[in-house]
């Protein structure tokens, strides 16, 4: 900064780190207006939390131990994330730092504090992105959707398998799944279920929820998925699908919109638009059911 100052004379500098991609233009903006409005000499960004901090010393930082508030009345403090920085050309000359004088600070969402310094933020990173785009348009695109498709193993169920003493395969599955299922088809929503095994119980629990379309024994589910494209009258940006594991790993790429049980592998979460709450088998194709459900009657 200092040798840019030698080369190129400027008033403010705005130093922009290219580790925090979850940076808006809005930041600029309103953080440009509160620099100009407050008169001061240099600004950096920061999320609020309402954490308690402690030193390596076991020294409390922000708080008194023995008059401990409430975290709703806790005041809090801020968290510096690096995305980027305010500062005068006499701030810098003078005190040989980015910050100093009459310093601001720019609030910023929370997930704004994730930065992108080692190879394993990739992932982090990218479901955040993921799940701003699908929160800007979610309500047009779920709107769009014809088809919902679902993983079993995982997703329908727990993942979970109990052998029984004569070979037989018990799984766990959800009840109110069924519901979800039968309000999208009220409105005309097609339910499918496409697993890559051939389950005595599976078959059974397809019955049971009157699943006309149900694919067992598939590899390649992004195949099949665009093999029916035609026969159902949709496109792929009008199908949904969920799943949690590497074998649905195409499909969640691929379709309109994809959803992710909360305890799928991280590959699969990393690139779904949306991740459940509930686990697989435990409430997450019924969040989506009635995420769709909700959008096309418009609640």
């Amino acid at each position: 900064m200092l040798e840019f100052l030698r080369r190129v004379p400027f008033d403010v500098l705005s130093l922009i780190q290219a580790t925090s991609p979850l940076t808006q233009a809005a930041d600029f903006v309103d953080a440009k207006n509160k620099f100009l409005h407050e008169s001061l000499d240099s600004l950096l960004t920061a999320v609020h939390t309402k954490r308690f901090f402690w030193n390596t010393k076991a020294k409390a930082l922000n708080y008194s131990p023995s008059t401990r508030p409430r975290r709703q009345e806790f005041q809090g403090s801020y968290v510096e994330n690096g995305a980027f920085y305010f500062t005068t050309a006499d701030v810098l000359t003078r005190d040989k730092c980015r910050l100093g004088g009459h310093i601001g600070i720019h609030p910023m969402a929370a997930e704004s504090i994730h930065e992108l310094d080692e190879k394993n933020d990739w992932a982090t990173i990218e479901r955040l992105l993921h799940q701003r785009i699908l929160s800007m348009g979610m309500q047009d695109r779920l709107r769009r959707i014809k088809v919902l498709i679902a993983d079993v193993d995982g997703t329908l169920t727990d993942g979970l398998m109990v052998y029984g003493s004569t070979g037989e395969i018990l799984k766990n599955f959800y009840t109110r799944d069924g519901k979800g299922f039968d309000q999208l088809r009220e409105i005309g929503v097609r339910v499918c279920v496409i697993t890559g095994e051939n389950s005595p119980t599976t078959t059974a629990r397809m019955q049971k929820l009157r699943m006309d379309e149900y694919y067992p024994n598939v590899e390649d589910k992004l195949a099949l998925i665009k093999e029916k494209l035609v026969p159902w009258g949709v496109t792929l940006d009008q199908v949904a699908f969920i799943g949690d594991d590497l074998g649905d790993l195409e499909p969640i790429i691929h379709v309109g919109i994809s959803f992710c049980p909360a305890d799928a592998i991280e590959q699969v979460r990393a690139a779904s638009d949306h991740i459940c709450t509930g686990d697989g088998g435990a409430g997450a194709v019924r969040e989506v059911c009635d995420l769709i459900f909700d959008a096309h009657v418009g609640t």
